[in-house]
């Protein structure tokens, strides 16, 4: 019986490099990031989130620390820079670096254990979570990468290691200049089950156009949500009113083509000339989550 409990203990102090979405909440933003830690919210209140699980941001400092490469990493990346051609420089060298240095054998157990529980090769979106992503005073939204349709545990380790990566993105080298930041980035990645999507968007629980905080404001278009985030068309926008969840505006927009997946995996671009002006939200299934 005591050697049970010290092996419990054991295992609760024990480092976690992947935790399911059922077992976050947005107490876990530090080590999830913010899609993660939303993910796990959204689950927990019974909404219907495709499964999957947050490689943590432990695993990718562990990961590091084991390579013996964070104090390198976070020293290049202070350096001062100028100009394009030595900051595309200095970000393929920190890419390189994280690339060489790849998971621990512990981390790499866990996400092949972790991607077997949802099913053999099945089709995963692999996204970054930035822990200070969503953070207030900073905005790291978009600068890390996101894959889609990705499938087999050595594309997803491949793919782990390339959001990894791209913490010392170009981009984010440039905020971090900007704006004085001097601390260790770390990032977390969603590892989440594909949807074979007829309608896609994205809600805001904010307006982003007066930033009123009693409005919820939903985007969409038909297939998948790609058109909508990249901007590829005009999608519907419906602003609805938070407490009562009263829909208070409807503006259809111009959709010219849908992206779905064809037979070969491959994502494919589809005309919609007969549904540009249709409303692409099913009817009697919009509501926030707010």
């Amino acid at each position: 019986m005591q050697s049970q409990e010290i092996e419990s203990e054991r295992e609760s102090k024990a480092p976690q490099w992947v935790r399911r979405f059922a077992d976050l909440g947005k107490a876990d933003s530090p080590i999830a990031g913010g899609k993660g830690a939303n993910l796990g919210e959204l689950t927990r209140a019974g909404f219907p989130v495709p499964t999957g699980f947050v490689i943590t941001a432990d695993a990718y400092l562990a990961s590091m620390q084991s390579a013996g490469v964070r104090k390198q990493l976070i020293d290049l990346a202070n350096a001062p820079f100028e100009g394009d051609a030595a900051l595309a420089q200095l970000a393929g060298q920190l890419k390189q670096i994280v690339r060489e240095a790849g998971p621990t054998a512990q981390v790499r157990e866990a996400v092949t254990r972790a991607y077997a529980e949802l099913g053999a090769d099945v089709r995963v979106a692999v996204r970054s979570s930035a822990t200070s992503e969503d953070a207030a005073g900073t905005s790291f939204a978009g600068m890390n990468e996101t894959f889609t349709n990705v499938s087999g545990v050595e594309q997803l380790l491949e793919r782990l290691v390339d959001c990894w990566a791209s913490v010392w993105g170009k981009r984010v080298l440039v905020y971090r200049q900007s704006q004085g930041m001097s601390e260790e980035p770390a990032i977390a990645v969603v590892v989440q089950l594909m949807v074979d999507s007829t309608r896609s968007g994205v809600m805001f629980t904010a307006n982003p156009s007066d930033n009123r905080r009693d409005r919820v404001v939903i985007e969409a278009a038909f297939g998948l949500g790609e058109v909508v985030v990249s901007g590829q068309v005009e999608p519907d926008t419906y602003v609805l009113d938070k407490q009562g969840q009263t829909l208070l505006e409807t503006r259809i927009g111009h959709k010219t083509h849908q992206l779905l997946w064809d037979t070969a995996g491959a994502q494919r671009r589809f005309p919609l000339d007969d549904r540009r002006a249709r409303a692409a939200r099913a009817r009697g299934r919009l509501r926030p989550a707010a």
